[in-house]
């Protein structure tokens, strides 16, 4: 997206009239996107953190429910504990009847949904 506003030297923003409603549209649009309650300086530091490469998005959150291929080869549902990075991002979960937590990637035996793990079995058996 181009910018629509250039700063001037007394440091504020100028631009061309014909663009007026563009600009109005696209401020129509952040808004939207942004919603009601926003704080501008959180917006900023969110933006360097993902253009440093420090902003990972989560496959889901804790508490989520999640669908795992146990060592009986049945389809358990778990719930995400908590999320782990290293050479690969990993889920804690904690099988129902295990005294252990485990953490997984996403698809080898853990998923987001009962559908993905039912594939994954029948392609494994």
């Amino acid at each position: 997206m181009n910018r629509l506003t250039k700063k001037g030297c007394n440091g504020k923003a100028t631009y061309n009239s014909a663009e007026l409603l563009e600009i109005i549209n696209r401020l129509a649009l952040i808004e939207d996107i942004l919603g009601d309650n926003y704080d501008l300086d959180n917006i900023q530091k969110l933006i360097m953190a993902d253009k440093d490469g420090r902003i990972a998005v989560l496959p889901c959150k804790r508490g989520d429910k999640l669908y795992c291929i146990n060592d009986y080869d049945e389809i358990e549902e778990v719930k995400a504990l908590g999320f782990f990075v290293g050479r690969f991002m990993s889920i804690y979960y904690r099988e129902r009847e295990a005294w252990e937590d485990y953490n997984m990637p996403l698809g080898s035996v853990l998923f987001l949904t009962y559908e993905e793990a039912k594939r994954k079995k029948n392609k494994l058996y």
